[in-house]
């Protein structure tokens, strides 16, 4: 099984995505956050429709956090943009944020990495996704929701008031 990685910074996940692989591969390289076993709900490749999405998934060797994505090798492009959104969705809500209508910028630039990553993999052809002046962009807007959400904490339970 090869296991293609991915950083998805400046979130502090990785993204892995595999086109091969049995179950038996998948369970000896990955556990749940608390060691948990992951319920694949798999046979084979063959049952899979075209892409699988599996969240909050830890990498036994490294430890790093992140999400897995199973692909056929024939998927479609309207598939990867739809993995690509439950993608972005799941990471946001883990760094307990959302995807903000007022300053989309984030989530937007977030949804077209993923969407290149797993391209990439379709087509077994990798390059550098972005540039310095990119990734300087990206980490602006990550500082700006991260001092958004510092300021939505209700100071008198410490509950989040940031809505989904």
């Amino acid at each position: 099984m090869k296991i293609h990685e991915f950083n998805l910074t400046p979130y502090p996940r990785k993204l892995w995505v595999i086109k091969k692989w049995t179950e038996k591969e998948l369970k000896e390289a990955f556990c749940r956050y608390d060691g948990g076993e992951v319920d694949w709900d798999l046979d084979d490749n063959e049952n899979l429709i075209e892409a699988k999405v599996i969240s909050k998934v830890q990498f036994k060797e490294s430890e790093y956090l992140g999400i897995v994505v199973l692909l056929k090798p024939n998927v479609k492009n309207k598939i990867l943009a739809h993995e690509s959104g439950h993608i972005a969705l799941s990471l946001f809500d883990e760094i307990d944020s959302y995807a903000n209508p007022n300053d989309q910028e984030p989530f937007c630039y977030l949804l077209g990495y993923i969407y290149d990553c797993l391209e990439q993999v379709k087509r077994n052809k990798f390059r550098h996704l972005y540039t310095k002046r990119h990734l300087a962009f990206i980490n602006a807007n990550v500082a700006k929701t991260k001092l958004h959400l510092k300021n939505s904490i209700n100071p008198t339970d410490g509950a989040s008031g940031v809505g989904r």
